[in-house]
C-alpha cells in the first residue's frame, strides 16, 4: 500500500484533528488505496482518524514556534517512496501519479512560489524515495547549528531540504499543474487547471475561510 504522510503538532497548534479529518477524507475520497500516516504529539486526539500515527519526540514541540517548520524533517524518518502534505493543502485529484513520480525520484517539492532567485523550496508537498533519513538526522543530532545559517533571512526546514537533498526535482517540472499555489495562481483564475491534483494554501487565507481555496472550488463545482 502506498503511503501518505501528513504532520499534526496537536498542542497549542491552530490546527485540530478536524483538519486532519479532512484531509483524510479528500485522500480517501480521491487515492483510495493509499495510507495515511500522521506524525504527531497528540497522537489519541487523532485515533481512528488516519491509519497510522507517529510519535514525534518531544524535544521538536518548541520548535513548531520558529521560522519554518522544523519538525517535519522528520517525515524522512519513513522510508520511501512516500508523499507528504500540510494539512493546509487541497486534495482535488487522484494522488497515485503523485506517488509514482515520487518513487523515481530521491526528493521531489515544489519551486517556491513567489519567484525567489534563486530558486527556492516549498515544502508543502514533498515526495521521496528510499532513504533520506540524513535530512532528519542533520536536525537531530545538532538543532541549532541546523537551524542557523549566518546572513540567510529565511533559513527553514524548505531551505534545507532544497540545500541538503542529494538530489531535488520540482513538480512544476515533473507534474506540470498538479500542484498550485491558490494566492499566487488560482485566485485570479477563472477555471480549475486540467490535471491540477492538489492545491497549496501557504500561509493565508486558511482553505477552509471564507475567501479561501475550498470555497473557489466549490464555486467552480468541485466537491472538496
Amino acid at each position: 500500500m502506498q503511503s501518505i504522510v501528513c504532520a499534526f503538532s496537536g498542542i497549542g497548534s491552530e490546527f485540530t484533528p478536524a483538519h486532519v479529518a479532512r484531509l483524510a477524507a479528500q485522500i480517501r475520497r480521491h487515492t483510495p488505496s493509499a495510507s495515511l500516516i500522521c506524525l504527531t504529539h497528540a497522537p489519541d486526539e487523532i485515533a481512528g482518524i488516519v491509519d497510522e500515527t507517529v510519535l514525534l519526540d518531544s524535544w521538536l514541540l518548541p520548535l513548531w514556534g520558529r521560522w519554518g517548520h522544523w519538525p517535519k524533517l522528520a517525515m524522512f524518518r519513513l522510508p520511501g517512496p512516500c508523499l507528504y502534505l500540510d494539512l493546509d493543502v487541497t486534495v482535488i485529484g487522484d494522488l497515485a501519479p503523485m506517488l509514482d513520480t515520487a518513487a523515481r525520484h530521491h526528493v521531489i517539492a515544489c519551486r517556491d512560489f513567489w519567484g525567489a532567485s534563486p530558486p527556492g523550496c516549498n515544502s508543502s508537498v514533498v515526495g521521496w524515495s528510499g532513504d533520506a533519513r540524513y535530512l532528519w538526522s542533520m536536525l537531530a543530532t545538532d538543532p541549532e547549528t541546523c537551524m542557523h545559517c549566518d546572513g540567510h533571512p529565511k533559513w527553514s526546514d524548505q531551505d534545507h531540504i532544497r540545500r541538503y537533498a542529494h538530489t531535488f526535482a520540482e513538480w512544476q517540472e515533473e507534474m506540470p499543474s498538479s500542484v498550485m499555489s491558490f494566492k499566487r495562481e488560482l485566485r485570479s483564475a477563472e477555471h480549475i487547471v486540467a490535471g491540477l491534483r492538489v492545491v497549496v494554501s501557504h500561509g493565508q487565507p486558511r482553505p477552509w475561510v471564507e475567501g479561501g481555496a475550498d470555497q473557489w472550488l466549490r464555486e467552480r463545482r468541485r466537491w472538496v
